[in-house]
């Protein structure tokens, strides 16, 4: 008798210690995946950044995703005087094209006005923004009609 309730003892042990390794796995896997999806799908990483002639306004660039996805889109922050002013998330039509910070170029105007350019093998894409108005325009071009706008020019 002695014996058969060590054996349903051992056996509630061994169904209790099953219960809490599911659980533990359980949590684990969720914890693995919520960083999994942060990091495809949320992660940013810097491109560029750019201080204005007065020191006082920041545009700064980054990549959203990671190198897995590359899924072209980035997020550009417009900041003054530390804080963020305004920010834009652009999704980019590149295709197994690199986005890096040599496909940008950023001028500052005198008036709080900044014009980023960013120019990709089929197209070019800028976004002007101003600081006094927090008005933001994008305009996409396609680069064969660009060119010939230039040459026009």
């Amino acid at each position: 008798m002695n014996n058969l309730n060590n054996e349903k003892s051992i056996q509630e042990e061994i169904r209790a210690v099953k219960k809490q390794t599911v659980k533990v796995l359980g949590f684990g896997f969720l914890v693995i995946l919520f960083f999994l999806i942060y990091w495809i799908y949320f992660e940013e990483s810097l491109i560029i950044e750019s201080k204005s002639p007065d020191d006082d306004k920041e545009v700064i660039i980054n990549k959203v995703g990671n190198w897995i996805t590359d899924s072209g889109t980035i997020k550009i922050y417009f900041k003054e005087n530390g804080r963020t002013r305004n920010t834009k998330k652009i999704e980019l039509e590149i295709f197994r094209e690199s986005n890096h910070k040599g496909k940008y170029n950023i001028v500052w105007s005198v008036d709080n006005h900044v014009s980023i350019a960013m120019v990709f093998e089929k197209f070019i894409q800028s976004v002007d923004y101003n600081f006094s108005t927090n008005d933001i325009e994008i305009e996409k071009l396609d680069k064969t009609a660009a060119i010939s706008l230039i040459k026009r020019n």
